[in-house]
């Protein structure tokens, strides 16, 4: 990507998949940890809402396993400090919070005399632990482009450029990450001083996940428990996974993976109990707005036949609109492999000919790789056709996100 400033082109580096973005962390981070040496601070810009957050804290559960200490998120279980700091050696430790939304004496420390003729800065709980000399783990520091507060804002250039918070610096094996936004994707976002960012800083440019990483993410992080309807609205309308808002106001969510992912979470729960149509629009007019979530509840309510009616011949799938198909297509998913198989093989062949993205879909909204890899076996044996046509619809996909 190209911008120019001041009458000069500036080149900015490509971006990334969070998914790669961690992947390299952890790989540095553990040979660092071998080597006895130290990482710098990261810095990982992108769009609102792309995942950042939840991939480092992936990375911090990959990295507790590959180092045998036991994962301790402080956010979710503040009640284990006095714990963590008796043993700090046993536990990797992840912390994560917006910058915007603490006190510079929350990074700084409290001033203290103690009864001395000088003062010390007492430190918070969680610098006391990542300043352990035995500690390891990852301070999470979000919104840092956004904060427009002097005071908070040089005790961040500090901690990006020490690792120091007041005048306790973090344990080598504490990978210290931030995060923000560009002005390009918040209007908001200022971009950090130039000299923190000439080698003091590992910046690397996120960009947002494909809809089937999206996907791979929602099955692994919450299995059955999330409504696949809207996984099959975002591979029809795969350009609505993020959406730049230029005319918002400040007040209409924009959809984007992490609005799409908890719109999934409640429209799953909405479906365990009874809500009217106005309630279904109010829960999806709460997440997403404009024209996208005008087409998403289209599609979303598109009435559809029932699955053996396909099956019986009441109904043919060819005749069937491209959203019933899908639709359909998240139902089918649902079944056993042997039931797919040996009950609804016409409907496969007809994807086969036809709708081979079904088929795709098919696949990807399974979840469970054992449930995919007993379908793929069970369809080389059985419908030699339908494996050659997934085969081929895969290979496309692969095809079509390398020119990407």
């Amino acid at each position: 990507m190209t911008k120019r400033i001041q009458n000069q082109v500036v080149v900015r580096p490509a971006e990334v998949s969070i998914n790669k973005a961690i992947d390299l962390l952890e790989k540095l981070y553990l040979t660092a940890v071998e080597e006895g040496e130290e990482l710098p601070s990261v810095l990982l810009l992108g769009k609102p809402g792309v995942g950042k957050t939840v991939g480092v804290s992936l990375l911090a559960r990959r990295l507790s396993e590959k180092t045998g200490r036991e994962f301790v998120n402080l956010k979710k279980e503040w009640w284990r400090y006095e714990e963590v700091m008796q043993n700090p050696e046993k536990y990797f430790v992840l912390l994560d919070f917006a910058v915007t939304h603490v006190e510079p004496t929350d990074l700084s420390g409290f001033p203290r005399t103690d009864g001395k003729d000088y003062v010390t800065y007492m430190p918070l709980e969680y610098v006391k632990i990542f300043s352990h000399p035995f500690a390891a783990g990852i301070l999470f520091l979000d919104e840092i482009t956004l904060d427009t507060r002097i005071d908070r804002k040089s005790a961040e250039l500090k901690i990006l450029d020490e690792k120091q918070f007041g005048f306790r610096t973090l344990s080598p094996k504490v990978l210290l990450i931030t995060a923000g936004n560009t002005e390009e994707d918040v209007g908001l976002a200022e971009p950090l001083p130039d000299p923190v960012l000439r080698g003091r800083v590992m910046r690397i440019y996120i960009k947002p996940p494909s809809v089937e990483e999206w996907i791979q993410f929602m099955n692994d992080e919450y299995g059955d428990k999330w409504d696949k309807k809207v996984a099959a609205f975002l591979l029809m309308y795969p350009s609505y996974l993020w959406v730049k808002a230029d005319d918002d106001a400040g007040y209409d969510p924009r959809p984007s993976p992490r609005s799409w992912t908890k719109l999934a979470r409640l429209l799953y729960l909405a479906s365990k109990t009874d809500i009217d149509d106005e309630e279904l629009d109010i829960l999806i007019d709460s997440l997403i707005s404009g024209q996208e979530a005008a087409l998403f509840k289209t599609f979303y309510k598109t009435v559809v036949p029932s699955i053996d009616d396909i099956r019986s011949g009441l109904k043919n799938w060819a005749d069937l609109p491209l959203e019933a198909k899908y639709l359909l297509t998240v139902q089918i998913a649902q079944k056993d492999v042997d039931e797919l198989v040996e009950k609804y093989y016409e409907i496969l062949r007809d994807m086969a000919k036809s709708d081979r993205e079904c088929l795709h879909l098919l696949l990807i909204v399974m979840g469970d790789p054992r449930k995919r890899q007993r379908f793929r076996i069970a369809v080389s044996r059985r419908l030699p056709e339908v494996a050659k046509a997934l085969s081929e619809s895969f290979r496309r996909a692969q095809s079509f996100e390398g020119v990407m």
